[in-house]
């Protein structure tokens, strides 16, 4: 957690004693009260962005690493066929029945990016600079050119802001229903005017990108009417929209998308990161039961380290995020509270169930998961992580329909797991972080004591501004 002020004081406290009700908990009876002492209190924005763009990663990887099974997919055949990769963080893969037991060899140069323009940071609150009027401006995405246009009313008293501006942009572009698509992002960053020390402001700013990698969607944007793209800045692309490159089994290839192909309708990858020179990442395609239940274990322990990842992470994350993910399940622990399904007493509906954290399931639902898992050789905990047994590798090679059911039927674990990512990615993960502790500690008379708030960062930060 980065610091965000220092005061020291003597005779006189840093903020009112009677503001401090306003926090969730109160200060701790044994602070001394002595009047000569240090205050320093500690934010953790930083923290905060860091974690809701790995949430973001974490749950992308995990959405592909179910995608990217054949057994977890639609179109699985009883006759198994598996590609294991050599590292699963760089590529994974995945064969049909059909495919050749064979091994293949991949080197990764260059993945393929998505071309942005990324517009200046502005103070969102802000008058705008723009005067009343009429501001014209193109997209141009290969030879086609669409022309777009806002209106501006900044009168006096009623002034449009910054966000305001901005966004009318965005709207703007996004009604066009092209492959380029704008997105308004809001942050909170350090504000580094002398006579505002240590505080906090909100600023805007717009990325504009095209919506597929590679060099299919070429676009600009540029001013007809007035300056307003200029400047914002969206008149110069900041990255640009490249093909990957890789090298299977020693011929170079180029593609627009990062699924790529290995052989035709058999065997297909995707590639997450370059590979040092020399190195090479292998894909070994072979049949039976053995190698499923080898794919199938290092996809459970993805998803715990996924779920340990979480639990971690808990002082900013909301527990909203398990209410979500796990809102068709039952038996699932969040922050120390576990949503056990219990017979709503109060109706006489007796398909109604009541949980701790989440609103409604369906009777249905109640335990069904629990126990498909636990015929399978799968404990589900209370936390949401899965234990494998010995029974499992037994399951998939005599039981393999009912470990299919289980896992990826229309009611199985991973199936629900993946729409509740949908539904989580569909809200942005950024919903689901937030400033749940600061800190203040307090030296009086050389002893050193501290106590833990429970509060918005937001609240801490106000009372030292």
């Amino acid at each position: 957690m980065d610091s965000i002020n220092e005061k020291k004081a003597v005779d006189t406290f840093p903020f009112p004693y009677e503001a401090l009700s306003r926090l969730q908990t109160a200060i701790s009876p044994d602070i001394d009260k002595e009047p000569s002492y240090s205050a320093r209190s500690y934010d953790n924005q930083g923290r905060i962005s860091d974690v809701a763009a790995s949430l973001r990663s974490k749950l992308g990887y995990f959405h592909t690493r179910i995608s990217s099974s054949s057994f977890l997919s639609d179109t699985f055949s009883w006759q198994v066929k598996t590609a294991k990769t050599s590292d699963q963080d760089h590529l994974l893969a995945k064969a049909i029945s059909q495919a050749d037991e064979k091994d293949y060899s991949l080197e990764v140069d260059r993945l393929a990016t998505i071309r942005t323009a990324t517009g200046k940071r502005l103070d969102s609150d802000d008058a705008t600079d723009f005067a009343t009027g009429t501001y014209s401006y193109s997209l141009t995405i290969g030879s086609d050119s669409n022309a777009i246009s806002i209106d501006i009313d900044n009168e006096i008293g009623a002034p449009e802001t910054n966000r305001s501006v901005l966004l009318s942009i965005e709207r703007s572009i996004n009604r066009l229903g092209v492959d380029v698509t704008a997105e308004l992002h809001d942050k909170k960053v350090r504000d580094y005017n002398p006579y505002r020390e240590n505080t906090y402001k909100n600023v805007s700013y717009l990325t504009i990108s095209s919506n597929s990698t590679g060099e299919d969607v070429l676009f600009s944007l540029s001013d007809t009417s007035g300056n307003l793209i200029e400047t914002m800045g969206l008149d110069k692309i900041t990255n640009f929209g490249q093909q990957n490159q890789y090298r299977l089994d020693g011929v170079q290839v180029q593609s627009n998308a990062n699924d790529i192909t290995i052989v035709p309708g058999k065997v297909s990858a995707t590639l997450f990161e370059t590979t040092d020179s020399g190195k090479n990442l292998l894909i070994n395609v072979k049949q039976g039961y053995t190698a499923l239940a080898d794919e199938l274990t290092q996809i459970i322990n993805d998803y715990n380290k996924l779920i340990t990842w979480i639990d971690d992470n808990e002082s900013v994350i909301s527990p909203s995020l398990k209410t979500t993910l796990f809102k068709n399940l039952s038996s699932i622990n969040i922050q120390d509270r576990t949503l056990k399904i219990e017979t709503n007493k109060n109706t006489g509906n007796a398909t109604a169930v009541r949980t701790d954290l989440a609103p409604l399931v369906n009777l249905e639902n109640k335990n069904t998961i629990d126990s498909d898992l636990l015929s399978i050789g799968l404990t589900l905990n209370n936390n949401g992580t899965i234990d494998i047994t010995d029974g499992f590798k037994t399951a998939v090679s005599g039981q393999l329909r009912k470990v299919y059911n289980a896992l990826a039927g229309t009611d199985g674990f991973f199936t629900k797991i993946s729409d509740a990512i949908d539904t989580i990615h569909g809200k942005s993960e950024n919903n689901y972080v937030f400033a749940l502790n600061s800190i203040l500690y307090y030296d009086a008379n050389g002893t050193d004591r501290q106590s833990i708030y429970k509060t918005n960062s937001s609240s801490i930060i106000n009372f030292f501004a």
